[in-house]
């Protein structure tokens, strides 16, 4: 499914207190900058995400990226500080800021330091696409009932029902690994290995 989304965002210092050799400063006088400055910064992020324009829009996701500029202008050390709820778009979003060209290095005292930046970047949703965002989380909710009911009744050896309730399962999360191994051991109780086998295969892991 591909999903549009505009892209903004906002720098702001994290606080840090390191009081060694590799000191990374939450404040300086110079804050590091992306090349060409926020304008930029915009469209790379514009240019990345698949960007759509002249919709209506009725929510927006955020995702907050920590990381460290470097005394050299390099990204180091990303990480999801805050999660905008789905991990598809927070790793989206991660790997952009890993992949960021080198930046402007913060100084203090006319010298490079190593600084601490937070990347928040707010997805925008178009109507259609929240609409379908919200449908897939809640797919994903009644599939995870339905895999706990289903290993109820196989905990009770009631094989065919709960056989059932995991093909419920995947048809609304398929790639629920965890249901397909299930599948495979029900199928193995019931002497066809073949089906087994092929569940086993199918299982992320």
């Amino acid at each position: 499914m591909k999903i549009g989304f505009k892209i903004f965002f906002i720098l702001f210092a994290f606080n840090s207190f390191a009081q060694n050799s590799d000191l990374i400063y939450s404040v300086v006088q110079k804050m590091p900058e992306f090349p060409g400055g926020n304008k930029e910064m915009a469209k790379y992020f514009n240019a990345n995400l698949n960007n759509v324009k002249d919709h209506q829009s009725v929510n927006s996701l955020r995702s907050f990226i920590l990381a460290t500029i470097d005394t050299n202008g390099k990204v180091k050390d990303a990480k999801v500080l805050k999660s905008c709820g789905n991990l598809t778009y927070d790793k989206k979003c991660l790997d952009l800021v890993n992949k960021m060209p080198v930046w402007i290095p913060g100084k203090q005292n006319d010298k490079k330091v190593n600084t601490y930046m937070n990347i928040i970047v707010p997805i925008e949703f178009t109507r259609n696409q929240y609409d379908l965002y919200l449908e897939e989380e809640q797919n994903k909710e009644k599939a995870s009932k339905l895999y706990n009911e289903a290993v109820k009744k196989a905990s009770e050896d009631k094989n065919e029902e709960a056989l059932e309730k995991f093909k419920k399962c995947l048809k609304l999360n398929p790639e629920n690994s965890d249901a397909l191994l299930s599948i495979g051991k029900i199928y193995l109780k019931l002497d066809q290995k073949s089906n087994a086998c092929s569940c086993w295969n199918k299982a992320k892991y």
